[in-house]
């Protein structure tokens, strides 16, 4: 009587280990496939894909757990530049998984209450961070490396109000490398189109400024 019933328990077991190797979460190498033509079963070790044989025998990849996005942002806000300045900004992100790696140029043109020249800063950057990316939206914190080209007014205010001669037109051109830190909270529309605001700073020599963009996305957004 054991017999039956141990052999009974051992099927059991087996297709429900099956079963478990097929259904186990995306990090597991092993997949469960069905050739339905030929009713068997059998583990595909494949690396992170699901395979399916034909009744051809022929093997087709029906998905791979990779996730790739990509989206490009493009904006308008504020930034602290000479205290208060104007900023416009382009930036393309593209997404593996959770690591997420931007090109950005942020353009900031700032308010000059001398009456001279506005303060204008260029920032190109490049940036890598970490970022979660679904259905409801997007969330990413990066920090690289930027080059900075500035033309500020040699007087402030105080020094044009202090002595009245002094030539406000006069600007200083320069540029630096800095470092920019961007804090990215998106939420998607539709698949292609969203929208949301960027937190930037950037940390230079010259003239350290923070600031945000309030911004549309297009691109394959989840």
């Amino acid at each position: 009587m054991k017999q039956p019933v141990f052999g009974s328990l051992f099927c059991i077991f087996t297709v429900y280990f099956y079963f478990l190797v097929g259904t186990t979460a995306r990090c597991s190498p092993a997949y469960l496939s069905k050739n339905i033509s030929n009713s068997y079963l059998y583990i595909d070790f494949t690396n992170r894909t699901d395979s399916i044989i034909t009744h051809n025998g022929q093997d087709s990849t029906e998905q791979n757990d990779t996730n790739e996005f990509i989206h490009m942002a493009l904006g308008y806000g504020w930034s602290s530049i000479s205290g208060a300045a104007f900023a416009a900004a382009a930036s393309l992100s593209y997404q593996v998984n959770y690591s997420v790696f931007t090109a950005r140029y942020i353009w900031n043109d700032g308010i000059n209450g001398s009456g001279g020249p506005d303060a204008v800063c260029n920032d190109i950057g490049i940036l890598y961070g970490y970022g979660f990316n679904n259905f409801r939206g997007h969330i990413s914190l990066s920090a690289g490396l930027e080059y900075v080209n500035t033309s500020l007014p040699k007087y402030n205010l105080n020094d044009v109000t202090l002595n009245p001669n002094l030539d406000r037109n006069i600007t200083v051109n320069s540029w630096t490398i800095g470092f920019p830190i961007e804090l990215q909270i998106l939420g998607p529309f539709s698949r292609n189109i969203g929208g949301g605001i960027i937190f930037f700073a950037d940390i230079n020599k010259i003239d350290t400024h923070v600031g945000f963009i309030l911004c549309f996305q297009f691109g394959k957004l989840y």
